[in-house]
């Protein structure tokens, strides 16, 4: 998280900013697609010269940013004019200097004499999304077989998949990885309690087909994951009487099945190839190729699970989600991955291999 936010907005300063950081790092343009790296050039007159390759049409008004130990400056500019060569000309309205200096190094693994280190079998959660709309009847199929698990034990019964919608307020709740959850009483709630105060607040207060069955008076539900890592769904069930304990536990492990059935019907579909592992941290892993259609794989701000292979085939499952997608040099395009979560005995023998490495 930063630590300082300082924002510059008197132009007496910009030159010395420039100069002091631009100048001494990598600097990226951001767009809609990633970070493009480019090169600060020089500021002059209140103009900065930057050379901006590969994009074609420049908007009026753009961020750049750059990088060093400790620090991300960005600034924000208008364009002026395009000269020969890719050259831009353009004047800073902002610039905003962001300490947030890292907590753990990154080893660089990519190199001449360096052991290359790869991840394979990538999927984000807009992949499995996409990939049960793609294949609605396996999905409707395996939805149905759950579903008539359940038959009429309960007033009310639903299995949710992402890709039917994206303002459910029960999948933003699992999305956002919280546990799943028990109400035995509507009428008792414990707002005190931080589960039930936020399914009051932010699911039964916005479910009216709910609050209008005056019988329901209570709810379990439990998500749906990929491989125990990525919500793509979830099992809801309701009823005229108290729920407990074990009504909970029948539909986590009805979740599991469900998911376990999708997979075996082979609807989600993973890139298998193996891209290779720029650096890695703790809490960190960056991911380098050069094929433009495997960023349909890395979205910012998603979920994405993959397997990274370590010396002797060891391979350790991760969930990551993507901080950032950069353009670089020589057509190479690298996603910046934060590791959310890794199970227990596969984080000892990542941590064994960092200190291996250092």
């Amino acid at each position: 998280m930063p630590g300082l936010i300082e924002t510059i907005t008197d132009p007496q300063h910009f030159q010395r900013i420039f100069y002091d950081f631009f100048l001494k790092g990598e600097v990226y343009l951001k767009t809609a697609s990633g970070n493009f790296k480019i090169h600060f050039l020089g500021y002059t007159n209140g103009q900065a010269a930057l050379k901006i390759p590969i994009i074609k049409n420049m908007p009026p008004s753009c961020v750049i940013l750059c990088r060093i130990p400790g620090e991300t400056i960005y600034a924000q500019l208008k364009l002026i004019e395009k000269q020969e060569d890719e050259n831009y000309l353009l004047s800073p309205v902002k610039i905003q200097i962001i300490s947030a200096a890292r907590n753990e190094p990154r080893r660089s693994i990519s190199g001449k004499g360096k052991q290359l280190l790869f991840v394979t079998k990538v999927i984000s959660d807009s992949i499995i999304e996409r990939s049960i709309a793609f294949d609605q009847r396996k999905a409707d199929l395996a939805k149905q077989k759950v579903s008539d698990q359940l038959q009429t034990m309960f007033a009310f019964k639903k299995i949710y998949f992402s890709n039917e919608g994206t303002s459910d307020d029960r999948m933003r709740y699992f999305y956002s990885r919280k546990a799943d959850y028990l109400i035995p009483d509507f009428k008792s709630l414990d707002l005190k309690n931080p589960v039930q105060q936020e399914f009051n607040n932010s699911i039964l207060s916005k479910d009216y087909y709910i609050q209008n069955r005056g019988t329901v008076t209570s709810e379990a539900s439990a998500a749906i994951y990929y491989r125990s890592a990525i919500p793509f769904g979830y099992i809801q069930v309701n009823h005229s009487k108290k729920l407990n304990q074990s009504v909970l536990d029948v539909i986590k492990n009805l979740s599991m099945q469900l998911s376990r059935i999708l997979i075996s019907a082979k609807i989600f579909k993973p890139l298998d190839e193996n891209l290779l592992v720029s650096d890695l941290s703790e809490k960190g892993v960056g991911i380098v190729f050069r094929e433009r259609s495997y960023i349909r794989f890395f979205p910012e701000k998603s979920y994405v699970h993959f397997e990274l292979i370590l010396p002797d085939q060891i391979h350790i499952p991760m969930l990551t989600i993507v901080r950032n997608i950069t353009f670089l040099d020589n057509k190479v395009i690298k996603a910046g991955c934060e590791i959310i979560s890794i199970d227990d005995s596969a984080k000892q023998v990542y941590n064994h291999f960092l200190d291996s490495i250092k």
